[in-house]
């Protein structure tokens, strides 16, 4: 007697699936259309990294070594 009961709420219904699209509207596809890199923040990956600019030389307060 004790599975029955078990049984009925279990059976009836099934995990509830909401056919409906998610609350939250789709971002507009103009953004997309723009090859804008998306920053690793907002859970995209950049196609490709920026270039890391290049390193100045070591100037010291005397200023660059002659060598």
């Amino acid at each position: 007697m004790s599975k029955s009961p078990k049984l009925k709420l279990i059976s009836p219904i099934p995990a509830p699936i909401s056919p409906k699209p998610s609350p939250m509207p789709p971002k507009p596809a103009p953004i997309f259309s723009k090859p804008v890199p998306i920053p690793p923040m907002l859970g995209g990956t950049p196609p490709m990294p920026p270039p890391s600019p290049p390193k100045p030389p070591a100037i010291t307060p005397r200023g660059p070594k002659p060598f």
